[in-house]
């Protein structure tokens, strides 16, 4: 009996490995259709899980829940949660129907389901399990193609590329009218390059069994259906025009290319030398070296090579510049999860309107969510991904070659380079549910990668030595950095609990939608920001020009009517060289408020939105407050500031 469990045994392993993939997915789906559901979709793995541990315990498989990438995934799941406590939406947590509006919730539930399909992937225990799941990503990707073609608007926006835009507009006129949902170009593009190089393993996979003693028509029909997959996803990717995640899956293709071929030439060479081993990477580091001496001496026409390939979607770059100051008011917590847009355009652009939904970068709107902790958690998590595949291809098993680590990698080189100019994963919905994956199937590439069997050792394996001396080190940088610095940082953790008070009670009150109704102005006199304005001057008290602090008491100070005292405010700032967008715009608010519109005007001259700003000022102090002499400054400054110059457009020319 006893053997004839132990036989049966690896194949009830398997099978729980794919249950729990398909609970991690089922989790996902749940938290996107239904957000206010909680953490309840957690049971679906945790029972996995247990059923897991309970064979362990009876000695009928190996089971382990650790991974190597326990710590940081744990440290950045928490920043998430904070970020979901600063969420400012009211309703968040009473969402039960689908779709509805509960932003924060969604996010984090997506976040969660992307970790346990990371941790589904990792514990996968079988070679072919990695590999059905790297079919299955890859079918993924060919299916967000599909979806895209059918769905996708080609007449609408502008013409990046001539010929790829008539080629989609026929291939509209040709299918079939279906009411469909559509999704972002560069979301799609995002998924099908992350997708491509698992597609192109899986080609060079099919294309090896010509040299396994297997029959020549299984070899034909998976060569065949491997090529259509590689050629659909990459025929979709064309037809997105995303050109950011076109750049991305050149350079992770061109990094693959290279490792592959410095291994080979150090073969050749160490078969040759036997007496002179040479190592891949040191193959590697010339052809680098070059590439980046090239690139120094040519940066004049890299850079104008980028903006012309890019477009009028090179304004990215100051959209970027400017959500940093979100990073610099909230840079403990973040803005919250989801909330980004809304966050942006009032406390940045000072338009009260939502305007962006993104900043185009995948690590400054982390930072900006979730706080600086939860970049660097993202970080952390990235590096000991990339030292763990390091390790895997290092350790050179002769069994190394059947595990799709150089596609998993190159996935996950598409997901890092791509999110430099966009940030197609985080910033959606569903799409999130891929961010951790490359992690997933690294990590079990790493415990495949011994002798051809499941690692049966515990996630320990990793230099234990090397992470007991960084774990003290960080922490005594740590300590070091805040009794240095810690008049700062307790201003600026005063200043971001202040902002992040404010938000919550202002945008409780005001409604972006129906701005005309309940003005922000209004908003913040009839709101109760006393517990906001307490922080706020606490951090003036330890940093007397506190940037965020200034800017946020000054805005409240005009509101209700004390004009003296809003200039006061951010006098100190202004005198220590404070020349960011929201200081000047505020302070420029307060010059008219006090009769100053020519200093208004040239101090605010050549940011976007400041006319605008300024004519919508005028209306609001003539109707809603019946100050027609403020009102006339506010045209006066108007009138000497030039046309609003172009906004960050974060669609027209988006990669």
């Amino acid at each position: 009996m006893l053997a004839a469990r132990a036989a049966a045994s690896p194949p009830l392993r398997e099978l729980l490995g794919y249950g729990e993939l398909a609970a991690a997915l089922l989790a996902g789906g749940l938290w996107y259709l239904y957000p206010g559901i909680g953490l309840r979709p957690l049971l679906l793995v945790a029972v996995i899980w247990l059923v897991g541990l309970v064979g362990q315990r009876l000695g009928a498989w190996a089971y382990r829940i650790r991974t190597p990438l326990d710590l940081p995934l744990a440290f950045f799941i928490a920043t998430a949660a904070v970020g979901l406590w600063a969420t400012y939406h009211p309703d968040s947590a009473t969402a039960y129907q689908p779709f509805d509006n509960a932003v924060g919730w969604q996010k984090f539930g997506l976040i969660l389901a992307a970790a346990l399909i990371y941790y589904a992937l990792a514990h996968l225990p079988v070679r072919r399990g990695l590999w059905l799941a790297t079919a299955g990503i890859g079918l993924a990707g060919a299916a967000a193609g599909i979806y895209f073609l059918l769905s996708h608007d080609f007449a609408e926006g502008p013409a990046k590329i001539a010929f790829l835009h008539r080629l989609g507009l026929r291939i509209q006129a040709a299918r079939p009218a279906l009411a469909l949902h559509q999704f972002g170009p560069n979301q799609v593009g995002s998924v099908t390059a992350m997708a491509f190089p698992l597609a192109l393993q899986l080609a060079l996979a099919a294309w090896s069994l010509h040299e396994r003693p297997i029959r020549r028509g299984l070899f034909v029909v998976a060569l065949a259906l491997s090529l259509a997959l590689l050629a659909l996803i990459g025929f979709s990717l064309l037809l997105t025009v995303s050109r950011g995640a076109w750049l991305a899956l050149a350079a992770a293709l061109f990094v693959w290319a290279a490792f592959a071929l410095t291994a080979r030439l150090a073969a050749r060479w160490n078969a040759r030398y036997p007496d002179k081993n040479l190592q891949p990477a040191e193959l590697l580091a010339v052809p680098a070296i070059l590439v980046l001496l090239l690139l120094l001496l040519a940066r004049p026409l890299v850079v104008s090579f980028l903006q012309g390939f890019l477009g009028p979607g090179i304004n990215r770059l100051e959209l970027m510049r400017l959500s940093t100051l979100l990073i610099r008011d909230y840079p403990f917590t973040g803005v919250g999860l989801g909330a980004y847009s809304v966050v942006f355009s009032t406390y940045v652009l000072l338009i009260h309107v939502p305007f962006i939904g993104s900043p185009h970068n995948l690590y400054i709107e982390i930072a900006a969510e979730q706080g600086v902790p939860g970049l660097l958690a993202w970080l952390s998590i990235v590096a000991a991904t990339l030292a763990l595949a390091w390790r895997t291809h290092r350790a050179a098993r002769p069994s190394a070659g059947s595990l799709p680590l150089a596609g998993a990698v190159s996935m996950l080189l598409v997901l890092l380079l791509h999110g430099l100019v966009d940030d197609p994963l985080y910033a959606r919905r569903v799409a999130l549910l891929l961010l951790l994956a490359p992690m997933g199937l690294i990590a079990a590439a790493w415990r495949l990668s011994d002798a051809g069997e499941p690692a049966a050792a515990s996630a320990a394996r990793s230099p234990r030595r090397l992470r007991g001396l960084a774990a003290p080190a960080i922490a005594l940088a740590l300590v070091a950095a805040a009794l240095l610095f810690r008049t700062s940082l307790m201003a600026a953790w005063h200043a971001n609990l202040g902002a992040l008070a404010q938000t919550r009670v202002e945008l409780t009150l005001y409604d972006p939608q129906r701005f005309s109704d309940l003005t922000l102005d209004t908003a913040r006199r009839l709101a109760d920001t006393s517990a906001a304005e307490a922080h706020l001057r606490a951090a003036l008290a330890l940093v007397h020009d506190q940037p965020t602090a200034a800017t946020r008491l000054s805005q409240l100070a005009r509101a209700r009517g004390d004009y003296a005292g809003a200039l006061a405010l951010l006098e100190p700032s202004v005198a220590a060289g404070a020349h960011d967008r929201v200081t000047r715009l505020v302070y420029g608010d307060a010059l008219v408020a006090n009769g100053q519109p020519a200093a208004a005007a040239a101090y605010i001259e050549g940011l976007p939105f400041a006319r605008s700003r300024l004519l919508g000022q005028a209306g609001e102090y003539r109707t809603q407050l019946d100050d027609a002499r403020r009102a006339a400054w506010a045209n006066e400054a108007a009138a000497l500031v030039s046309d609003d110059v172009a906004s960050p457009a974060p669609a027209a020319g988006a990669p």
